[in-house]
């Protein structure tokens, strides 16, 4: 039970809320790291364009923010205000990480060959997206619907809020783990079936080595990395409590949530994902073409192009 909602706010201590004062150095350094990450990125969205890269410079921003107001909460240790914006803030941001992370498999699905994307894809090309999107959607509304409860002066209520956040990290982490194993067993079957589509450059061709998407591919896979560890330590935190050893111990929110998170998607400062996807308009349009249930062309389709290529 959160034993500051017991309390009336002008009474709350320091051990009423995080259990400790937050070390101001981890917080200036984790707010310094974010911020210039942050920056980077809008500077490379700026000169660069493609709008669906919003959702990873939107998601840093929040972060950056709620990092920045834990500085903050770090000198007013009492505050109650600060503390839920702080939580709220580095709690729910990060679930523009993880849509990130299935945008950008989506958009190497859709630079590749549609036919060859749709038989190494374990889920139907058309749906990729939609379907991680949408949980992520549902778990970002759930974390936010529980933490719109921690300033609720009723007992129960909080905890009622907890263990709903509690339920959308546990939904979130088996989510991002099925994604994880949906992008894994797209690369090594398309890397053992089409080894040649494995070295080739994105789909417009003559691009350097550094171009190819599967540098993007790859950077993907280490940046979840990053991800899976954050919400690993998130859902432990939450199913132990306030008072539980993880979320009294400010050490295991650095080093399993904001430095692990900081190097995954400072990984797309190097590597963004525009640079590595020149994808030409046709390509979304054969997407649309596929059979939602197989993924795949029209057979009459499908021979009518091998014809041409001389292969029938």
């Amino acid at each position: 039970m959160d034993s500051r909602s017991l309390l009336p706010r002008d009474q709350v201590t320091v051990a009423d809320l995080a259990g400790f004062v937050p070390r101001k150095w981890l917080a200036g350094l984790a707010t310094a790291l974010f911020g210039v990450a942050t920056l980077w990125q809008w500077t490379l969205l700026i000169r660069r364009g493609q709008k669906y890269m919003l959702t990873l410079t939107l998601a840093m921003t929040c972060m950056t923010i709620g990092l920045a107001l834990r500085l903050a909460y770090a000198t007013s240790p009492t505050s109650v205000g600060l503390y839920i914006a702080t939580t709220l803030l580095v709690l729910l941001a990060p679930c523009g990480f993880l849509a990130i992370e299935y945008i950008i498999l989506q958009k190497i699905v859709s630079s590749l060959d549609p036919v060859v994307a749709a038989e190494c894809l374990p889920v139907p090309v058309n749906r990729l997206a939609k379907i991680f999107l949408w949980s992520d959607f549902t778990t970002l509304n759930l974390q936010g619907f529980g933490g719109g409860f921690s300033s609720n002066d009723n007992p129960a209520l909080v905890d009622m809020g907890r263990w709903v956040i509690t339920a959308a990290l546990a939904i979130q982490l088996v989510s991002f783990v099925f994604f994880v194993f949906t992008a894994l067993t797209f690369g090594f079957r398309l890397r053992s079936r089409h080894p040649h589509r494995w070295s080739e450059a994105t789909r417009n061709g003559g691009q350097p080595v550094r171009k190819r998407w599967t540098t993007l591919y790859l950077t993907s896979l280490a940046s979840s990395v990053g991800v899976l560890v954050r919400c690993v330590f998130r859902l432990a935190e939450y199913a132990l409590g306030p008072k539980g050893y993880l979320a009294r111990h400010e050490w295991y929110f650095y080093g399993m949530d904001s430095f692990p998170l900081v190097f995954a998607m400072g990984l797309f400062c190097f590597v963004w994902p525009p640079a590595f996807l020149p994808i030409d308009e046709g390509t979304m349009v054969e997407l649309e073409s596929l059979d939602p249930e197989s993924g795949r062309r029209p057979l009459c389709e499908e021979r009518a192009q091998a014809k041409e290529r001389g292969e029938v």
